[in-house]
């Protein structure tokens, strides 16, 4: 499983706004220009984090983007899911009729437990730990 630039594009976006929390919008050129992002594809991320209710665009002059919800009350889940989806390791854990050995695969328990180890952590992984890895 490889995350996508969106994937990672987002989270760092995400992480700006956290370490903001409680302080004045950021506009989406600053954290563009941060986090060396093309303003364009940053402007998609946010869309999709605005339409999860995570972020909210404060409009005018000293607008931006500000985080909804404490970054303790985030989850990496609630982040990288809308835009990354279930995150499975293989089709066949999120659906087993991608496959038509799905119910006799010897190989599926152990990718499903794998996948189950990844949606724990996103789960019970907040934006704030995240933060307190860099600090």
């Amino acid at each position: 499983m490889k995350i996508s630039s969106r994937g990672r594009y987002i989270l760092r976006a995400m992480i700006e706004l956290g370490i903001n929390f409680g302080g004045k919008p950021i506009s989406l050129k600053n954290i563009a220009l941060n986090q060396n992002i093309s303003e364009k594809y940053l402007t998609q991320l946010m869309g999709i984090m605005k339409r999860a209710g995570l972020v909210r665009l404060k409009r005018g002059v000293g607008g931006g983007y500000i985080l909804v919800r404490d970054p303790v009350k985030i989850t990496l889940a609630q982040i990288l899911y809308p835009i990354e989806g279930d995150m499975s390791l293989i089709d066949c854990i999120s659906d087993p009729v991608f496959c038509i050995h799905s119910d006799d695969c010897y190989s599926r328990p152990v990718w499903l437990e794998l996948s189950r180890l990844i949606k724990n952590y996103l789960e019970s992984t907040t934006l704030e730990d995240a933060i307190k890895k860099i600090r």
